[in-house]
């Protein structure tokens, strides 16, 4: 009677580990602002359009259009769509585009002064189209 007590008691104890562990990694946030993000459009050391064509140029997986978001602005989670996160200090954003005659170079041009953006918390994709100047 002992035996099956404590198998019920370790089951039960192992039955209560498992769905806390499944609650605590469902309700992890992800980070704000996501990684991929961080890589492909945010140049905190930009001031120039040529520093946003050169950081363009070298970002991880390269594309022929690039939207660079200057400096270190502060993000937050979207409180109306909880899975955008989006720049709360308005920045400089600049587009970057490959240049046809070599498409390892980039031309860019002010988008603004003072943008406000988003991208995805669950794979850092800026929604390039909602971008606010």
């Amino acid at each position: 009677m002992n035996v099956v007590r404590i198998s019920c008691g370790l089951l039960i104890a192992i039955a209560i580990g498992i769905t806390i562990s499944v609650i605590s990694r469902s309700a992890a946030v992800p980070p704000c602002p996501h990684p991929n993000f961080i890589d492909n459009h945010l140049c905190t050391s930009c001031s120039t359009l040529d520093d946003a064509a050169n950081f363009s140029k070298y970002r991880p997986r390269p594309s022929g259009r690039n939207t660079v978001f200057f400096g270190r602005p502060r993000f937050e989670v979207k409180s109306y769509m909880k899975d955008r996160c989006g720049n709360i200090d308005a920045v400089m954003v600049a587009v970057c585009t490959a240049s046809g005659l070599d498409p390892t170079e980039y031309i860019c041009h002010w988008l603004g002064s003072r943008c406000i953006g988003e991208h995805s918390i669950t794979n850092g994709h800026l929604f390039y189209r909602d971008i606010k100047c």
